[in-house]
């Protein structure tokens, strides 16, 4: 399967890759998770556009004529190891996508968000990213200085 990470890319994780598409949106990659109650319609309707990968473990995909990417590593770690060896992922764009609903970040100005967060996160912070979607909230706090060190051990 070709790639070129210089390209938007979209993955598309089936039901059995929630945790792995925060992953790869953590990474910067844009990730669509497939939940269980859409997939019937979803394969049903299944087109691949350009640069979408399909990840699913279900083998009787394998038999549709559609182009997938295997996976059955059950380890969220190693799963994401894989991924990243199989596309040459880079990392220059982390933690700039959303990890619950998959839209951009933007920056958005501390006082803005000083009575939507924790007093001692508006002390000790000064960079904020809000999601233009659904407006959740992000720091570069301890969560994201472990996210970080998860990355780096990849």
């Amino acid at each position: 399967m070709e790639f070129n990470n210089k390209q938007k890319t979209e993955f598309i994780c089936d039901t059995m890759f929630g945790k792995l598409a925060r992953w790869i949106r953590m990474a910067g990659y844009s990730a669509i998770y497939i939940k269980n109650s859409e997939r019937q319609k979803f394969l049903k309707n299944f087109n691949l556009r350009k640069n979408q990968i399909f990840i699913t473990s279900d083998s009787k995909i394998l038999k549709m004529d559609i182009k997938i990417f295997y996976l059955t590593e059950e380890n969220i770690f190693l799963q994401f190891k894989i991924l990243k060896e199989k596309f040459h992922l880079s990392f220059d764009n982390a933690f700039t996508i959303c990890m619950e609903c998959n839209y951009p970040l933007k920056s958005i100005n501390k006082e803005k968000v000083k009575d939507k967060i924790p007093e001692y996160v508006f002390k000790n912070f000064n960079d904020f990213y809000e999601c233009e979607q659904c407006k959740r909230l992000y720091w570069k706090g301890t969560h994201f200085i472990e996210m970080q060190k998860k990355l780096n051990e990849i």
